[in-house]
């Protein structure tokens, strides 16, 4: 069946803040050549840090006049590989200005990872990507493989989701403390993109 693509004006605005150029951003910019329903933005910033990019994601705010009370969202990408001291002051900044966190341990690529493995055990972000590579052989950062993996994005949410179980029922573990290794919260993400992106069939 013809896929027919709505043309109306996007509903709703979302605002992907994560660092520079890498991973992330190739990848959440796959959403964007969609459409349907959904403008999605990630603009460019050389911040790092978790603090910084909460700091360029309220500018956004302002920037694309998003309201608290409308659809439109700004979500915050990053990791904790090596930015684990400012982690708990950058969600609590977040959580004030309706921010949204996708907050990756080690680091972003467990969540390619759990596109092919349910990995409960504590990683490093080399093992990640070592642990990766079984998959995906010719693997490196900021390579774009999107469209390789995109047919198990529902694995991937899935098991995301009984990591946190694991760390919030199991292991009484908060998601956002050093101890909740491995975990994402980047299938949250995921989920509003596909439930703001759906095009007609």
């Amino acid at each position: 069946m013809t896929r027919l693509v709505d043309l109306r004006e996007p509903r709703s605005v979302l605002v992907i803040v994560s660092e520079g150029e890498k991973t992330e951003k190739k990848y959440f910019g796959n959403y964007r050549k969609r459409g349907c329903g959904l403008m999605i933005e990630t603009p460019n910033t050389s911040k790092t840090d978790p603090e910084g990019l909460v700091n360029y994601a309220k500018r956004q705010i302002y920037k694309h006049g998003i309201e608290p009370d409308e659809d439109d969202e700004v979500w915050c990408v990053f990791d904790v590989d090596e930015n684990e001291d400012s982690i708990q002051r950058a969600v609590e900044k977040a959580k004030k200005s309706g921010i949204n966190i996708a907050l990756s341990k080690p680091c972003f690529e467990i969540w390619f990872l759990l596109h092919f493995e349910l990995r409960q055990t504590k990683l490093s972000c080399s093992d990640t990507i070592e642990n990766l590579k079984k998959y995906l052989t010719d693997y490196s950062k900021n390579e774009d493989i999107f469209y390789e993996i995109e047919d198990k994005r529902d694995r991937a949410i899935s098991y995301a989701k009984k990591l946190n179980e694991i760390h919030q029922d199991e292991r009484n573990n908060e998601l956002y403390s050093p101890d909740s290794n491995p975990s994402t919260q980047v299938f949250k993400l995921v989920e509003y993109i596909l439930n703001h992106t759906e095009c007609v069939e």
